[in-house]
């Protein structure tokens, strides 16, 4: 971010003293070139850059550790790959389990797949009768200048059936998918 220099600190308690040092004139150029200096910081080619949510869930055929790593790297590399995400630009993302989950942390794939500045939260969904067993589902905060009707939410497996309405998704070839997962696990174990 640009820092501002020793002239706008003399020139901004010139205009709280109100010293018409610079005059009315000067004072208006001097907001125009202010509120420009703040916008290049929140503007890329003309979109504001804004907090998206995006979403997610799948489903496990059990409570095991291994089932629950891969269903979630999986639901986690298609809202990559279709959304076009870049770690870097995610604020944070939240995880929930139903409650027949326990053998481990869902965030735990994120950071596998090199998550590791991304603020990560995991809880529970609230148990509702007849809601859908096995589940896990994300909520990632991403700061993109997409409009809201481009994001590409993905629900896969048994969770297809809590949003047909977003579940838009091509038929998706798992074996090119995980070949894509170990790809980048490996590449952010060599970099590490």
């Amino acid at each position: 971010m640009n820092t501002p220099g020793p002239n706008f600190l003399i020139l901004t308690r010139r205009w709280r003293r109100g010293i018409p040092k610079i005059g009315l004139r000067g004072r208006r150029t001097f907001l125009f070139f202010w509120l420009q200096f703040f916008a290049t910081d929140f503007m890329t080619e003309g979109s504001p850059i804004v907090c998206r949510g995006v979403r997610g869930a799948t489903t496990v055929e059990a409570d095991d550790r291994d089932q629950i790593l891969t269903a979630t790297r999986q639901m986690l590399a298609l809202i990559i790959r279709r959304n076009d995400i870049d770690p870097a630009d995610l604020a944070s993302a939240q995880f929930t389990v139903t409650k027949d989950l326990t053998a481990e942390f869902p965030a735990l794939a994120a950071r596998q797949l090199g998550w590791l500045e991304v603020p990560l939260l995991c809880g529970y969904e609230i148990s509702v009768p007849g809601s859908l067993p096995l589940c896990v589902r994300v909520l990632l905060h991403w700061n993109t200048s997409k409009p809201a009707a481009a994001i590409h939410h993905v629900y896969l497996h048994e969770a297809e059936r809590l949003r047909p309405d977003l579940n838009r998704l091509p038929p998706v070839d798992f074996g090119e998918l995980e070949a894509w997962i170990n790809e980048q696990m490996k590449r952010i174990d060599s970099a590490g």
